[in-house]
């Protein structure tokens, strides 16, 4: 059986070795995207902007891999694209964890959600990925340390 490190461990070794403590955020915004990534006419275009999320939070991710501990997407601008939006969170968590980071959902109430309807928003989302996580309000810790269950 292997045994795992626990979230708060690895998040301190990480911490360390980056000398800081910083946590980029990853908030796609179309209206924000820098000029490019989303050309002019396809923001209501789904596949077209579910594309465009994907390509800036590779590239924030790849700027950053090596320089700060963890990345912290908001999980509210993935959940407005729907289905693709949890396609391109599983995969931006997916990257950041092949990148050596770790992750942090911010996942709290700023979309008019409260109570057992968000937590139920958020577990649906954070199970659709596939990750392990631990729920709280405001962020939910995403375990992406892949476990195994062979001895």
């Amino acid at each position: 059986m292997q045994i795992h490190q626990p979230f708060a461990e690895r998040l301190n070794a990480a911490v360390r070795r980056c000398g800081n403590p910083v946590l980029v955020g990853l908030d796609p915004r179309a209206d924000l995207l820098p000029r490019g990534v989303l050309a002019e006419g396809e923001r209501a275009a789904l596949p077209k902007l579910s594309a465009a999320f994907r390509v800036f939070c590779r590239g924030v991710i790849d700027a950053v891999a090596g320089l700060v501990p963890a990345v912290k997407p908001q999980m509210a601008f993935f959940e407005q694209l729907g289905p693709a939006g949890a396609d391109v969170l599983k995969d931006t968590i997916d990257y950041a964890a092949a990148n050596g980071l770790l992750v942090v959902a911010d996942a709290q109430t700023a979309r008019g959600q409260s109570g057992l309807y968000q937590w139920v928003s958020e577990h649906y989302i954070l199970t659709a990925c596939g990750v392990a996580a631990a729920i709280a309000v405001p962020c939910a810790l995403i375990d992406t340390e892949k476990k195994s269950s062979s001895p």
